[in-house]
């Protein structure tokens, strides 16, 4: 006889197969209720924005990583502003002293490295020999 559980009624982890069942269910249906009150809460709240007219609340937005220091842009319409053009350079400069001290570090790991490697060796051929 075709069977979906083990011979004791039980699926492969040890639990019933009702258990697992009900497990599902609740699973969807808390997953439902959270993605139905998530829109309800942004559907309430679209109407408030910020002083750049960009929505305040929105379902599945980005903010983005902080951390990460990113470059400003040329707008389609025109050049950078002064301004931004001076952070740009900032930037640059950050950037390209952080990217030299890291090539200098990852080289004298290699350097590192190979050096370990040489003394094991050559201690490797002073025991066998």
């Amino acid at each position: 006889m075709l069977s979906v559980g083990n011979d004791d009624d039980t699926t492969a982890n040890g639990s019933s197969l009702i258990d697992e069942i009900v497990r599902d269910g609740a699973r969807r249906m808390l997953a439902a209720a959270l993605e139905a009150e998530a829109n309800a809460y942004v559907a309430e709240l679209a109407d408030q924005r910020d002083e750049n007219g960009q929505r305040l609340v929105v379902g599945n937005g980005y903010q983005g990583n902080l951390d990460v220091i990113m470059p400003y842009r040329t707008p389609a319409n025109g050049a950078l502003t002064d301004w931004h053009e001076d952070r740009n350079t900032i930037r640059r400069k950050v950037r390209a002293s952080a990217c030299s001290t890291r090539a200098r570090m990852t080289c004298w790991k290699i350097l590192r490295d190979y050096r370990r490697a040489a003394i094991a060796h050559l201690h490797n051929i002073a025991l066998a020999g």
